[in-house]
């Protein structure tokens, strides 16, 4: 069995550690890159708008200038360290701390959006699935400004003192096109701008074909007796995290009997859940798609570290950022505790379990000592 440590924000090798470091500092590092172009598009679409701003940092340069000047403006986050300087700077506007990977529960519809050095820190496919979502919270109309480099590939990149360990992916001029044409997005411009970083801008448009398209193809999927059905390519798929309740065992239980790698015993009965879910309060979670449960993960702490059990989503929904989506919200949840590592343990049987973890950022703690276990006299 492997031990991983995973990052509530403890290891350089995770962005949200560096950011989370660096918090209000950020402002000296932070460039007025992006400004402009946000400013020209606020002259031609007017200042009714609703504006979403995904990786919005401390809220310098663009927040401090641009939430005054429109009827709603939210900036998004994932580390509250720089949210907290954000509301300083920026009390104009409104902000939500939450992973890029989750944007989906932003909700509303919004006039423009943009991101800028912050979708590109998601992987290939955790990019396919923000940008997917992302589009669909877009009003017919609507803009959507980001930043990615011209050529697919991947490259690592520094921010103040922390040299190349911030991890930057692209599709490539090519690959977002041909994405966000999926979703009915049309590509406005794409090239180099302020500091030579290449930016593109999408107008969303009515794609009537499209939508017919995906119409006959959900008519055509069969639903099974518990309501769900594995998504379909390029269709938008709604998925929801709440915290788990004992009532929420048997469809856990039964997706983790059948889930490859995980080992179940005498602590995952209904009876043991119950007190576990009862001793770690906010930390344990599902994700729910039409309802029914896909997902799960355990998550407790003993006042110095979190650990994570049981994460698992059903193999037809898998690869659509859920089980990341979990992880994250846990790690938030400890955090809020106070509680600064967390580690999970992963049979060495498991791997597709030990790349998952691995390609998440955490790492292996290669100790000189093996675990040992001794039962108490509790009963049940």
């Amino acid at each position: 069995m492997r031990v991983f440590q995973g990052s509530v924000r403890a290891d350089v090798g995770n962005i949200m550690y560096v950011y989370d470091h660096i918090g209000g500092e950020f402002d000296k590092y932070r460039s007025e890159i992006g400004l402009c172009d946000v400013l020209a598009l606020i002259d031609e679409m007017g200042r009714d708008i609703h504006v979403l701003d995904l990786g919005c940092g401390t809220g310098h340069p663009i927040a401090v200038r641009i939430a005054p000047m429109v009827s709603r403006y939210l900036g998004v986050d994932n580390s509250a360290p720089m949210l907290d300087a954000f509301k300083q700077n920026a009390p104009a506007a409104e902000c939500r701390l939450l992973d890029m990977a989750l944007v989906a529960r932003v909700g509303g519809c919004w006039d423009l959006i943009f991101s800028y050095g912050a979708i590109c820190h998601l992987s290939r496919d955790g990019q396919v699935a923000a940008l997917t979502a992302i589009s669909g919270l877009l009003k017919s109309g609507g803009r959507l400004l980001f930043t990615g480099a011209e050529q697919e590939g991947h490259c690592t990149g520094s921010v103040g003192p922390y040299v190349d360990v911030i991890d930057h992916y692209s599709l490539g001029r090519a690959g977002y096109t041909a994405l966000l044409e999926k979703s009915g997005m049309r590509q406005l411009w794409a090239e180099a701008r302020d500091g030579g970083n290449f930016t593109y801008l999408y107008e969303k448009g009515a794609n009537h074909a499209l939508d017919r398209q995906r119409a006959v193809r959900t008519q055509a999927c069969a639903r099974p007796a518990d309501g769900q059905r594995p998504p379909v390519r390029g269709e938008q798929m709604t998925v929801e995290i709440r915290q788990m309740v004992i009532a929420d065992y048997d469809a856990a239980y039964a997706l983790w009997s059948e889930t490859e790698g995980m080992s179940l015993g005498d602590d995952d009965t209904r009876d043991r859940i119950a007190l576990y879910l009862t001793r770690n309060p906010g930390l344990c979670f599902v994700a729910t798609v039409t309802g029914g449960i896909v997902g799960t993960v355990l998550c407790g702490h003993e006042g110095r570290r979190g650990i994570l059990r049981h994460l698992a989503v059903k193999r037809a929904f898998r690869r659509q950022g859920i089980a990341r989506g979990l992880a994250s919200q846990c790690l938030t949840a400890l955090a809020g505790q106070g509680i600064r590592k967390c580690n999970i343990f992963v049979l060495d049987e498991n791997p597709d379990g030990l790349r998952f973890w691995e390609h998440m950022g955490w790492y292996r703690l290669e100790n000189n000592y093996r675990t040992l276990q001794h039962l108490t006299d509790a009963r049940g």
